[in-house]
């Protein structure tokens, strides 16, 4: 109750000094966090993959629906299972001025392919044997064995060779060249100016192959607190603003917020889960995990943070058709989680309410960003719900570039966090022991086994029994606590004429990733 007169407060104050800010010719973006890189070799967060789609392109791109179609490539024939033959746009220009060709193709391949670039998600472009140049605009792709999700990982975004072609001699140089912050593309949007941890500026490219975009300039502008976002699209000071599921209630009873904001619903392919450092020696017992999984209350998640907007998850691949229903699932239980935990040798020997274990309170750290009020609110919970088993818990909110670096340092004891997916069931980089983004030193040879045969398995339907396998195994095996799949909501000035939006994005765009197609209405 005191949340919401504090919320309505806030409302009746600005919009007493409501002044419109926004410009005729601009859209601008509120974004939770700033970009770590403008190069797309580094890209492994979403605010940055969302501004990055803008300025670059790839040999293929995703549809409204989730399908690679054609992007850099005009038009494209596989040759058996192994090869694909492209032939490449004719009219493709670098920001730059400097025309694309085959050459650019090439050389990305081959720069990514190099240990030293340190690219994250070298297993999707692994599978590829050579890509070798048949005339200025055509090339053909060949693999060393079938690769089922080819297309969907040819999305990769090709950069200049003209300008970055010496990093073939000194790859070990180019994670700190001037390009992570200089970028030069093939995209609809070009780069202006970049004010650091305030906003990024871009402007369209007249010269893209697809026609000069309609709006204008784009700006991404940095707002941390996710609860002023529907105030600052009340007040016009931004155009497009992810909106909390347990804030829209509230702001849909305001007459200006639903005069001047449509709003959109839309997922992504996506998972939050509670995750545990493996290393850490309480994690290392399945049953331990087993009666935190089982203490923890995710209906409550989806009623009482999400508001109903989303759903439980129980599996890492909710894709439609690759998603396993028939999986183990973990039931909010708290009897059994304390049978469990007893069962472990915890008990409550000095009757303090808190759970001991050769002398030692059960204690544990949760890690999550603290921009994100939806993985805070998500922690207080699980605090509530495990403290009921006698756990005490405690909590590391941090900024998201520094949690970022924990998360890939393995810095961590349990964490909240999320996943956006790529657009098919391949899950290589997460849970193979060797994966780039496996944080929680997981290790399943069988899972090994299976995530590689996924990858080279053509029959659909024999790809489904794998991935099938896959999930009942990993959910088994308890890695991570998969929590929610969100819907996420989207607010727009109706300004704003939106004909194209995706109903599910992956890894690599995001919403505005349809910015090209938009127009603003005078």
């Amino acid at each position: 109750m005191i949340k919401k007169i504090f919320i309505t407060l806030i409302i009746i104050i600005l919009l007493l000094s409501c002044v419109k800010k926004t410009l005729k010719d601009t859209i601008i973006e509120s974004i939770r966090s700033f970009p770590s890189t403008l190069n797309p070799v580094y890209a492994s967060d979403e605010v940055s993959a969302g501004i990055i789609d803008k300025i670059f392109s790839g040999l293929f791109r995703f549809n409204e629906n989730g399908e690679p179609v054609p992007d850099l490539v005009r038009s494209y024939a596989f040759i058996g299972d192994k090869e694909i033959l492209i032939n490449l746009r004719d009219n493709v220009y670098w920001h730059d001025g400097a025309i694309f060709s085959a050459d650019d193709v090439i050389f990305t391949f081959r720069l990514l392919k190099k240990k030293e670039i340190g690219y994250p998600y070298l297993s999707d472009i692994e599978p590829i044997k050579d890509i070798q140049k048949i005339k200025s605009l055509k090339i053909k792709i060949i693999y060393e064995e079938p690769f089922a999700p080819a297309l969907t990982y040819l999305t990769f975004k090709i950069l200049p060779c003209h300008l970055l072609k010496d990093y073939l001699d000194i790859p070990e140089n180019f994670k700190a060249s001037n390009f992570n912050f200089s970028p030069v593309g093939t995209g609809p949007y070009k780069l202006v100016k970049i004010i650091p941890y305030q906003k990024i500026i871009l402007e369209h490219f007249e010269h893209y192959f697809l026609g000069k975009p309609n709006i204008r300039k784009y700006i991404a502008e940095l707002n941390t607190d996710a609860l002023i976002n529907p105030l600052k699209l009340i007040k016009e000071e931004v155009d497009l603003a992810e909106i909390e599921p347990e804030l829209l209630d509230s702001f849909l009873k305001n007459r200006d917020f639903r005069k001047k904001i449509k709003i959109f619903t839309y997922r992504k392919n996506s998972f939050t889960y509670l995750g545990f450092n493996l290393n850490y020696p309480a994690f290392k017992s399945k049953r331990i995990r087993q009666a935190l999984a089982l203490g923890l209350n995710k209906k409550a998640i989806v009623q009482s943070i999400l508001r109903g907007r989303g759903e439980i998850c129980f599996s890492p691949i909710s894709l439609n058709f690759w998603k396993n229903s028939k999986i183990k699932k973990y039931f909010y239980n708290p009897q059994y989680a304390k049978m469990l935990l007893r069962e472990e040798g915890f008990e409550d020997k000095d009757k303090n309410g808190y759970l001991e274990k050769n002398g030692r309170n059960f204690e544990i750290t949760i890690l999550t960003n603290s921009e994100s009020l939806l993985r805070r609110n998500i922690a207080l919970l699980t605090k509530q719900n495990w403290e009921n088993l006698g756990i005490k818990v405690k909590f590391e909110f941090l900024e998201y570039s520094i949690f970022l670096e924990r998360l890939m340092k393995k810095n961590f004891q349990c964490i909240i966090s999320g996943f956006l997916l790529d657009l098919d069931p391949n899950q290589y980089d997460i849970w193979h022991s060797l994966g780039q983004l496996n944080y929680f030193n997981y290790s399943n040879p069988f899972v090994d086994r299976l995530l590689e045969l996924g990858k080279i398995t053509i029959n659909k339907l024999e790809r489904k029994k794998i991935y099938d396998k896959l999930q009942e195994i990993i959910v088994s095996d308890l890695p991570v606590i998969f929590l929610i799949s969100p819907k996420y909501i989207i607010g727009v000035n109706k300004r704003i004429k939106i004909n194209k939006y995706p109903n599910i994005i992956g890894s690599t765009n995001s919403f505005s990733s349809f910015l090209f197609y938009w127009k603003i209405e005078q």
